[in-house]
Formats: C-alpha cells, structure tokens, sequence
C-alpha cells in the first residue's frame, strides 16, 4: 500500500514536471504511461495467454469502460501539464467516491440509505473546507478536473 502510495505520487508529479516545465503534451505523456504500464503487464499477459486476459462477454461495454477511462485520464493529465497546485488535484481526486455515490443513487437506481447521504455530504464538506473554493475563482482547469470524476467510476 505504502508502495502504491508513493508510486502514484511519484508518477504524477513527474507528469507535471515534464508536462509543465518541459512541455511534453499531455497526449505524449498518456502513450509513455500506458506504454509503460503494457511492458510491466507483458509478463502477466504471456503467463495466462492473451486471448484469456482480453476475453469478456461484453465487449460494448467493456469497450464504453476503456473508452472513459482513457477520457479520465487524459483531463486528469491535462489537469496536471498546467500550473494547478497538485494538492488540489489530488484532493478533488480523492471525491471520485462521493461523486460515484452520487450518480449510483440518482441514475443507476441504486438504493442510497440515509447514512451515506449525510457520509457523502460531509465528505463534500470537507473537500470545501480544504480546497477553500471562496478564496479562488473555480476556473477551467479546476472544471477538468471535476470532469475527470464522472469517467472515474467507469474506471474503477
């Protein structure tokens, strides 16, 4: 856990680093991640065998799940290539819960007892609390950002 931890901190400040001061594209930057990420599944992959690792039986949907997880992170790359403070992308990263709740009760039907609407209200206090929206005004990049979360529960 501690290693995921420092692994994300590391991989995004680093995609702000090139993408911010180097001017790498954050489309250049997406192709490195996910190639990187293909040459450490390549072991895996051989392991079980390609047909089986890509296998599904719902392939629409799976393809729609690719398809916003890619939208996901490419805003939160583009998010990160200007100079947004990375606290704050990280603290309206961290509300994907909240929002996934959200839109679980309101358009997947999902039955949302009381408990956890006041637990996702007070979560949503406490985003307020720590990215202080008052002291700034939300601009585009913070709208990114946001956007990010409505593609973020397709994802996980």
């Amino acid at each position: 856990m501690l290693t995921a931890g420092m692994s994300f901190a590391v991989v995004n400040s680093l995609a702000q680093y090139v993408s911010f001061k180097m001017g790498v594209p954050s489309t250049t930057v997406a192709l490195i991640q996910y190639l990187i990420a293909l040459i450490a599944m390549i072991p895996w992959l051989q392991q079980i065998g390609w047909r089986k690792a890509l296998h599904t039986r719902h392939f629409g949907m799976h393809c729609l799940r690719v398809f916003l997880s890619v939208i996901g992170i490419q805003l939160w790359l583009w998010a990160l290539a200007y100079p947004v403070p990375i606290w704050q992308g990280i603290a309206l990263l961290m509300t994907s819960p909240l929002f996934a709740t959200v839109g679980s009760g309101l358009f997947l039907g999902e039955r949302v007892g009381p408990a956890r609407w006041v637990a996702t209200l007070a979560g949503f206090v406490g985003a307020m609390i720590i990215l202080e929206p008052g002291r700034k005004i939300l601009t585009l990049l913070h709208c990114f950002r946001l956007a990010l979360h409505f593609s973020g529960p397709a994802i996980h």
